[in-house]
């Protein structure tokens, strides 16, 4: 794919969605600094779209630059302010910097009800609600599917490594887009020395 790519970008240097595919093979291989670098010529050439902000801000947050991170999401949010996700990252980003009550806020504004009960999940977590925090979780289960990563996650930030590998491993079988994530999500730090999250990770990111 790489190589694929550095001809199609050999003959069309400026093209976006060249520019976009470099940014989504960076990021499956955890290589955030190439990822972050794609993304931020795709904002100069076109500021204004919602996609650009969002990934940038979701890059910007596993490569620990959080209030770079808070800026992008917040840029996402303005121009797209009922977007799915949006609120949910820029929820994150605060619960990261600590500010627990304003992440709290902004994950009521989330549009998309798998994202508001995972960042509820988390953000009640680190308060020490660990009640609601497995209720919410729960609610994130009940709806299917196509929520496995991010269960995944919430198990592992409460450090329950059986259930996030169970989940990891399902994120895997279907494909799920997230698990690009994985090498750098800071919500997945409890287990990440764990043997069967390496292996994993090994196969998302071609053992890079």
């Amino acid at each position: 794919s790489r190589r694929l790519l550095d001809r199609a970008a050999a003959s069309n240097p400026d093209h976006p969605k060249i520019r976009g595919m470099h940014y989504l093979l960076s990021s499956l291989r955890g290589d955030r600094e190439n990822a972050i670098r794609y993304l931020e010529e795709l904002r100069a050439l076109d500021p204004m779209t919602m996609s650009t902000h969002y990934a940038l801000g979701q890059q910007f947050m596993m490569a620990g630059r959080l209030e770079e991170a808070e800026q992008s999401m917040r840029s996402a949010v303005r121009l797209s302010p009922g977007g799915s996700g949006a609120h949910f990252y820029l929820a994150v980003t605060l619960l990261l910097q600590g500010r627990h009550e304003e992440a709290l806020r902004e994950i009521e504004l989330e549009s998309r009800p798998g994202y508001r009960h995972t960042g509820r999940a988390l953000v009640y977590e680190t308060i020490g609600d660990s009640v609601r925090a497995s209720e919410e979780l729960d609610k994130v289960i009940e709806i299917g599917d196509r929520w496995t990563y991010q269960i995944a996650a919430v198990h592992a930030y409460f450090t329950e490594p059986a259930e996030a590998i169970y989940w990891l491993e399902r994120a895997n079988d279907r494909s799920d887009t997230s698990l690009a994530m994985i090498s750098s999500d800071p919500f997945m730090d409890n287990i990440r020395d764990d043997p069967r999250f390496v292996e994993i990770e090994k196969i998302v990111t071609g053992g890079n």
